[in-house]
């Protein structure tokens, strides 16, 4: 389906996390969590924002292909 997402896997690494304990606190199969690492299985949005909250990662450095749902501050116009 897709290619694997490396950077979930290295994300779950750095932190000590399994591939169950994910899967645990997204309240799914671990399955599911193997599926989307390997590029088996798309993540709804949803769900992509449920890893990256759990994980303590911005989605779009575990899932760049996301479209960003960060919009950067406004900045006042400066005078002439």
């Amino acid at each position: 389906m897709g290619r694997k997402n490396s950077a979930l896997r290295d994300a779950l690494w750095i932190r000590g996390y399994r591939q169950a304990d994910l899967a645990e606190q997204l309240g799914v199969d671990p399955a599911v969590v193997s599926r989307i690492i390997n590029g088996r299985a798309q993540a709804s949005e949803a769900r992509k924002r449920e890893i990256a909250r759990i994980l303590g990662v911005p989605q779009c450095d575990l899932f760049p292909e996301s479209p960003v749902s960060w919009t950067p501050p406004r900045t006042e116009a400066r005078d002439r």
